[in-house]
């Protein structure tokens, strides 16, 4: 599996049944409250409650709404700073993840822009790691890899994924973006409504 998929894998916890923008998308009616706050970002009850139930109510959805929130606020700093990896990350997620020129994300979806932070800020600094000899190594013990020469820029690509697969296991990407993760919450201001406040929460 690439590293990029590693990342992916972690980041998502489970395939949401139901897509958050979808959920944030429904109406708030005049009953709704706040159920989180994340730098002064309200997580509205009606978003929490809709992907809980879409997700069998698993006790991790608040956590990951507070994660994703957090992701998305970086993602502004990151498409600012590192547009052309952004949108390199979201591009590997499919079509519909789209960069626009200006750097602007109101129009990407928040799992597009979490894809790019992971991608930018653990994925990138993982695969800088790599050295340039390494790669030709790895390229010249694989003739099979490719036809293409080695500078070239798809098959320089092509090598640096396949090395990290070997370089980088699992259980190391996994600690990289949880440590990740926790820089993000540490730094931020997190609030949760007591209501609401679950024991496997990390933020209480």
């Amino acid at each position: 599996m690439r590293l990029l998929f590693k990342l992916i894998a972690i980041v998502s916890l489970t395939i949401l049944h139901t897509s958050l923008a979808q959920a944030q998308a429904e109406a708030i009616n005049s009953a709704d409250e706040v159920a989180a706050r994340v730098n002064g970002k309200a997580i509205m009850l009606s978003v929490y409650q809709t992907t809980l139930q879409a997700n069998g109510g698993k006790s991790w959805v608040l956590d990951y709404l507070i994660g994703q929130e957090l992701l998305v606020q970086r993602s502004k700093y990151v498409l600012e700073v590192a547009p052309e990896r952004a949108a390199y990350w979201m591009q590997v997620m499919g079509p519909g993840c789209i960069i626009r020129s200006d750097s602007s994300y109101q129009s990407i979806d928040k799992s597009s822009l979490s894809w790019a932070v992971i991608g930018v800020e653990v994925g990138d600094v993982l695969l800088s790691q790599l050295t340039e000899q390494q790669k030709r190594e790895y390229y010249e013990k694989h003739p099979d890899l490719t036809t293409k020469p080695f500078s070239d820029p798809e098959v320089q690509q092509i090598v640096t994924d396949k090395l990290a697969e070997e370089v980088f296991p699992t259980e190391f990407v996994d600690q990289k973006i949880v440590a990740y993760m926790e820089k993000l919450r540490s730094q931020a201001v997190i609030e949760i409504n007591p209501k609401y406040r679950l024991e496997e929460n990390k933020i209480k």
